[in-house]
């Protein structure tokens, strides 16, 4: 090998060796690497402008300066894919031990092969790092990669919750957890396994349950408690989407400024220029709250909304859904 040779071949080496990583968010980075599975909603490349709602909430999960964010969001608004999509950034530009906790270990089974692996198959740059096959090192439930490993725990398994520690600890539907006998809250279990790590972040998201079994509820209400403020196409007035503001004759939403009615085509639009508001400012960590109205896909458009609630009347654990 020649000596010009050398030089390019060394040259290459430290470019690739002190490569300064790339600074994105948690949202820039699902817009550039992020390829969503067949089996969603959308397959495909990660669009982060039907979800408009969804960027900070995600960007926070990543923020070495927020040590807890809770998402207490209807179905159907893509807080999956949050969790996810913070989880891919970790695993590639940020690795460490990552704790992902389902309400049981079925629960943990289902999501590590409906939503883990799928992610990592479909995403290049996590299936370049991520060991999906069966290895002394790579289990069902356990997946290594450089520089740290994923776990999908049981929350109702209190030796699996402090089987390991990690500084981030994402929880999931945490409202379908249940007390542990003699252990108590699951959530707080699996917050003491982050340890005395100096930077830790742990993420609870829930689709809430009623006022007596909530878990998730307290957090919200104890954080900012953020809710999503869209403008009225014709007049402006920046206001939050509410069920009883919603036309049942016509599937519009009444302007809470003006009172025009809202046909739900002017949807997108009001997302893209909405804007979380803490609406209690003293909250130490981001918290944000959404109901199914802001939803921007046609299973869950207003019309539909409607038709379920009509369908649900008189049937207690249906009006609950």
């Amino acid at each position: 090998m020649s000596r010009a040779q050398l030089l390019r071949r060394d040259a290459a080496l430290i470019r690739s060796t002190c490569e300064i990583p790339e600074a994105l968010t948690v949202t820039q980075w699902a817009d550039k690497y992020r390829v969503l599975p067949e089996t969603s909603t959308a397959p495909g490349p990660y669009d982060s402008s039907v979800v408009p709602y969804a960027r900070r909430p995600q960007d926070c999960m990543a923020d070495p300066g927020v040590s807890l964010v809770v998402l207490c969001w209807a179905s159907q608004t893509t807080k999956s894919s949050c969790l996810e999509n913070a989880l891919g950034f970790r695993i590639h530009r940020m690795p460490s031990p990552i704790i992902v906790v389902q309400p049981k270990i079925d629960a943990a089974e289902s999501w590590t092969k409906e939503r883990l692996v799928p992610m990592v198959r479909t995403t290049p740059v996590l299936r370049e790092r991520v060991r999906l096959a069966r290895t002394t090192d790579s289990t069902l439930r356990y997946k290594g990669f450089p520089g740290g490993f994923v776990f999908v725990a049981s929350a109702g398994s209190a030796t699996e919750l402090a089987a390991r520690s990690s500084p981030i600890i994402l929880l999931d539907e945490v409202d379908r957890f249940e007390v542990i006998p003699g252990e108590g809250n699951p959530v707080e279990i699996a917050l003491r396994r982050q340890g005395a790590a100096d930077v830790a972040t742990a993420v609870l998201t829930s689709t809430p349950r009623d006022a007596e079994t909530t878990i998730v509820w307290p957090y919200l209400e104890a954080g900012t408690y953020e809710k999503y403020f869209v403008p009225c196409p014709d007049c402006g007035h920046r206001q939050t989407l509410e069920w009883a503001r919603l036309d049942f004759e016509s599937a519009c939403y009444t302007c809470e400024g003006c009172g025009v009615l809202i046909d739900e085509r002017h949807k997108p639009a009001m997302l893209a220029a909405g804007e979380w508001r803490a609406t209690n400012p003293q909250g130490t960590y981001p918290s944000f709250h959404l109901n199914g109205l802001y939803s921007p896909f046609a299973r869950s458009n207003w019309r539909e909304m409607i038709a379920s609630w009509k369908r649900a009347q008189g049937k207690p654990a249906d009006l609950q859904v």
